[in-house]
């Protein structure tokens, strides 16, 4: 039987998620994914069509929002691949008590914030040009590490050659 992963979109949801695709066909033999929207698991409005609209809602309780209804649908242990905003989402799920075993964040700039770890596995992955990333003392309060590709930004989890190694990390080739 396949490990379960679950797959948390950045704040565009399905909307702007066509990476998601790639990872979905690299990681399915591997694992038994499911995929999910994060716009959807925080209960976006519709009318909230700017990124600003749309970081805004997030921050201001739809984080909450989405942890609560994930901890609700999932009750297995799993792994997570979350970007952007479903970092934070998962990671916080992993703290309220999700049984999460492995996760992997990539451009989750909001767990600068964070004060407290899961005790899962944890992978954090950032572009170095991204700004937004947690600074060096953070990483040393949480003791965690994380990789950074060079001269690359926040949205590098979309590029090729940047799914291809992280589905590669995730043990798929």
């Amino acid at each position: 039987m396949k490990k379960r992963l679950l797959i948390l979109s950045d704040l565009w949801g399905f909307t702007q998620a066509k990476y998601l695709d790639f990872y979905h066909k690299q990681l399915e033999s591997v694992f038994e994914v499911q995929t999910y929207d994060s716009c959807l698991l925080a209960d976006l409005p519709q009318e909230q069509k700017s990124q600003a609209e749309r970081h805004e809602y997030f921050v201001s309780g739809g984080i909450e929002v989405a942890v609560s209804r994930l901890i609700e649908t999932e009750k297995q242990t799993t792994a997570i691949l979350a970007f952007s905003v479903g970092g934070t989402i998962a990671w916080r799920a992993a703290l309220a008590g999700m049984p999460v075993d492995q996760l992997f964040a990539i451009s989750a700039t909001r767990l600068r914030y964070e004060e407290q770890r899961p005790s899962c596995d944890l992978r954090l992955w950032y572009g170095a040009l991204d700004a937004y990333q947690p600074k060096k003392d953070w990483y040393e309060k949480v003791k965690l590490r994380a990789h950074q590709w060079p001269n690359l930004g926040h949205d590098m989890y979309k590029m090729p050659i940047v799914i291809e190694e992280i589905c590669r990390k995730l043990g798929t080739k």
